[in-house]
């Protein structure tokens, strides 16, 4: 028995659309068995490929996520080395 496809909802810009697609299964919306393939002859590619701008804004957006990833790791490193160090002192200090 199929299942029933959902109704696509009508998008008030193409940031909102692409945060819905991010979230939801287009398998949910649309009967992928129906599709045809297309043929564009008169498409112009951009001057910048989708690859570059996808990767630039990953970049930018990661950067930031990337360095606090890296301070916060950084800081527990240097708890678990001070808990260590601290470990060890007092064993030393029962072995005297």
């Amino acid at each position: 028995m199929p299942t029933k496809l959902k109704k696509i909802p009508k998008f008030n810009s193409e940031k909102e659309e692409r945060k819905f697609w991010q979230i939801h299964s287009s398998t949910d919306y649309v009967d992928w068995s129906k599709a045809e393939r297309v043929n564009f002859p008169n498409l112009k590619l951009n001057s910048k490929p989708t690859e570059n701008i996808y990767s630039q804004t990953l970049q930018k957006t990661t950067g930031a996520w990337r360095k606090d990833l890296i301070s916060s790791a950084y800081k527990k490193l240097k708890q678990v080395k001070r808990k260590f160090e601290l470990s060890a002192s007092k064993a030393r200090k029962k072995l005297w």
